[in-house]
């Protein structure tokens, strides 16, 4: 997990005064508030709950005194490291709130946090978590403070806060500041792997009308540098006498996971068909394995004329890329840190991913430049041209080899007027007596892939999202690629949300 940018000239996180300017510049010049989070998130509880609520970093109280309105039956434990903080908070008078300064890092944190409630109903941290020491094992404890049904809700900088005035400061000082996401997304299934489990990223922005108000923000805000203090803000004026203000892009991560029932999963698989254990280790292994094995590693192009009369070890390593394009890369990348090359085939009609968007076509791009082979993987007879047509487009290379998609299920279909090919040609396994060993459905099929080698010729098919899994089952994965799915749709629709509200905003300052 990462850190927030901080400067050597920024005030420290806990200083409250900064604390108060900052907020006091939400609440003046915010067009949104951040607050809509624990509306939604909660709108559908009753009001006359009465539930057990810890608000973690509650600073002055600004969630807590909302969640002692919203539940009055309720009582809410709320701390902070910051005696002032819970000063203030103290003197609201709001009976159903307990307000304790206590350190993240107290050895006693998680035994305070007990001696008010053995369980909670809600967990709230806004702003706060990525303070602790280590804030992956902390989430996992407080998650286990959760009752069945609870709900955990935290919220924190993401990798497009304050773009533009980070892109200012990097040009000022030739640094690369970053900023990143406060929980690492990748990390997010070993910890919720039974629960219903979301992220998403809540855009805002703070219009500064002057330059006055923009330095009392920046002078209190982690990315204040007093040596590039009076360039920055000639820049700024410049954008205000030319914008009519200063838009600053704040963006918040959300995590938000409802904790499953005792010894069940949100979704999970019939008994017997558990998935077998794989993880990204495991398959550097196997790659490990296999050069140990000393195998001839060939691609489907040309393997009739290759191999027909010779006798050497073979191995065929396939690949089809079903629903995640970023563990096909990851795989990718790793067989290439291993030299080993293998065959990728690319369901492009599937839904799961956009093969034409940006970033997806580099992906493509990507893992075609490693040296490895790529191929259409097919669903529909009477597209299979026609896809055939976009993956060369996209990757600048003849495609010469294709494999069905879900072939058991649908039966193989047979595919006209074509040169290229198929992965699944009986010859490979009757003629050329290749072994087939599949992965498919996360659960192998007589032996596994380990155990296999050593066979003189050896075809492997191997899924990336089982090989990143990391222990988790078939159904979990695909939800994890789900949520990664659909937060990049998100991110998509509000940049083209934010450009449409700056776009409506001229518009409007044109009119008058």
């Amino acid at each position: 997990m990462s850190k927030p940018l901080v400067t050597a000239d920024a005030k420290i996180p806990t200083d409250q005064d900064a604390h108060s300017s900052r907020i006091a510049a939400y609440a003046n010049f915010a067009q949104k508030d951040i607050m809509e989070v624990l509306g939604s998130s909660l709108f559908e509880l009753p009001q006359t709950l009465k539930l057990n609520i810890l608000d973690l970093g509650c600073g002055t109280g600004k969630q807590s005194i909302w969640l002692a309105k919203r539940f009055p039956n309720s009582k809410i434990l709320s701390l902070d490291a910051s005696e002032n903080g819970i000063s203030i908070l103290n003197s609201s008078g709001f009976s159903n709130i307990t307000a304790r300064c206590l350190n993240f890092d107290a050895p006693d944190f998680i035994d305070r946090i007990k001696e008010f409630s053995g369980e909670y109903d809600i967990i709230n941290s806004f702003y706060a978590i990525y303070y602790a020491q280590n804030e992956f094992d902390l989430i996992v404890k407080l998650r286990e403070l959760l009752i069945p049904g609870g709900k955990l809700i935290l919220t924190g900088y993401s990798q497009f806060n304050n773009k533009e005035l980070v892109e200012i400061t990097n040009n000022l000082t030739q640094k690369n500041f970053k900023t990143d996401d406060f929980i690492e997304i990748h990390n997010l299934p070993s910890i919720f792997r039974h629960d219903d489990w979301k992220y998403f990223y809540f855009y805002n922005t703070l219009t500064f009308p002057d330059i006055g108000s923009f330095v009392s923000y920046y002078q209190n805000y982690g990315l204040y540098d007093k040596s590039i203090e009076v360039e920055l803000t000639g820049i700024i004026q410049k954008l205000i006498n030319s914008n009519g203000s200063f838009d600053l892009t704040k963006s918040a991560l959300v995590v938000e996971s409802v904790k499953a029932s005792v010894g069940e999963s949100a979704e999970f698989l019939p008994a017997g068909l558990v998935s077998d254990k794989f993880s990204s280790l495991k398959f550097r292994e196997l790659l490990r394995k296999i050069k140990a094995n000393k195998y001839c590693l060939l691609k489907f192009s040309g393997i009739f004329d290759t191999i027909l009369n010779k006798t050497e070890p073979y191995l065929l390593i396939r690949h089809d890329i079903d629903n995640s394009i970023e563990l096909a890369l990851r795989m990718a990348e790793i067989e290439f840190e291993e030299g080993i090359k293998s065959s990728y085939f690319i369901l492009l009609s599937g839904g799961f991913f956009n093969p034409l968007v940006p970033e997806n076509r580099n992906i493509l791009k990507r893992i075609s430049e490693l040296g490895h082979e790529i191929g259409i993987h097919y669903e529909n007879p009477e597209l299979f041209h026609e896809d055939i047509k976009v993956l060369e487009a996209i990757i600048g290379k003849p495609v010469e080899s294709f494999s069905q998609h879900n072939p058991t299920i649908e039966g193989l279909k047979q595919i006209g007027n074509t040169n290229l090919i198929n992965a699944y040609d009986r010859r490979i396994t009757n003629e050329l007596k290749f072994k087939y060993i599949s992965d498919s459905g996360m659960k192998w099929r007589n032996e596994d892939s380990f155990d296999a080698i050593g066979s003189p010729r050896l075809y492997l098919l191997l899924h990336p999202e089982a090989w990143f899994s990391e222990g988790m089952d078939l159904i979990q994965q695909l939800r994890v690629i789900e949520n990664n799915e659909i937060g990049k749709i998100k991110k998509i629709f509000n940049r083209y949300i934010d450009g449409n509200i700056t776009y409506l905003l001229n518009r409007k300052k044109e009119d008058n």
